[in-house]
């Protein structure tokens, strides 16, 4: 799924940064609340055979970044001997239409595989304090590197449910670069059927309108800060002696990375170092 997403974003010619990890823990929960073609064409997407290989993988995420925060195994010991641990979080939470609620089955797996939290809003009369409480939960998962998620007035009274999870990721290096030797140089640039979720006696469907991505990553010589958050919207219908050299010329691709999983958290390019995207 990283490399389709990562083709697409080269196509626009500008710098860019996104967690495929985020896309795919909120696809999954999107499958398992999904059934007929639509769960068929989430599982093909995502290279899974079923949901529970979907909710196993959850289950290991989970799993590395609770270990991760419990400063616990021979990995994170022989950080603390170097540099600061790394600070990882990852947090999904639902906000669904307190006319429907969540079915029962969606609910457990919601908070038991992908520890998630439940609450229920009225979007018909309160829209606009939904997507305040929703961004600032945003705000406070990434540490206030991603402010606004939701924009203005994308939430009505045909929403029935948001999904959103947030990762936030800061390290530092194990070998720090020297400030005094960082140089400007030249850069050369390159030429569906959602019935599963939500409880209603209508015989309508859920449909996705909208998913909202975004992520921000800052590195300097000291280390690296990472956040990305994923919301869709429903609506009826290696170490070395010596110190490291980075000459950065030319695009270049950037992967942060789980160790022992292998699980891509962040990934992104850098096409022409004067955008700001």
């Amino acid at each position: 799924m990283a490399v389709r997403i990562l083709q697409k974003e080269i196509e626009k010619e500008s710098n860019f940064v996104l967690s495929p990890l985020s896309f795919q823990l909120i696809l999954s929960l999107i499958a398992v609340g999904s059934k007929g073609s639509t769960l068929e064409q989430l599982l093909f997407f995502l290279g899974s055979k079923s949901i529970n290989e979907l909710n196993d993988l959850a289950s290991i995420v989970n799993s590395v970044f609770l270990s991760a925060n419990e400063s616990k195994g021979k990995r994170k010991r022989k950080l603390l001997e170097t540099s600061s641990p790394p600070v990882v979080s990852f947090v999904t939470g639902a906000w669904v239409d307190k006319k429907y609620g969540l079915k029962p089955s969606f609910e457990k797996v919601l908070k038991t595989v992908y520890h998630a939290t439940a609450k229920e809003v009225d979007f018909a009369n309160k829209a606009d304090q939904v997507t305040e409480e929703v961004n600032l939960w945003v705000k406070k998962a990434s540490k206030g590197l991603i402010k606004n998620l939701l924009p203005k007035q994308c939430l009505d009274s045909n929403t029935a449910l948001i999904l959103a999870n947030a990762l936030y990721f800061k390290g530092s290096w194990n070998r720090k670069f020297d400030v005094s030797k960082t140089k400007h140089r030249e850069f050369h640039l390159l030429n569906g059927e959602f019935t599963e979720m939500v409880d209603s006696a209508s015989s309508e469907l859920l449909a996705l309108s909208k998913i909202f991505h975004e992520s921000a990553i800052e590195v300097n010589e000291q280390g690296t800060e990472a956040a990305a958050t994923t919301a869709p919207e429903f609506r009826w219908l290696c170490a070395i002696r010596n110190p490291p050299s980075f000459v950065a010329d030319h695009p270049f691709l950037f992967i942060i990375k789980e160790e022992i999983s292998g699980l891509v958290l962040f990934i992104g390019a850098v096409l022409n170092p004067l955008m700001v995207s």
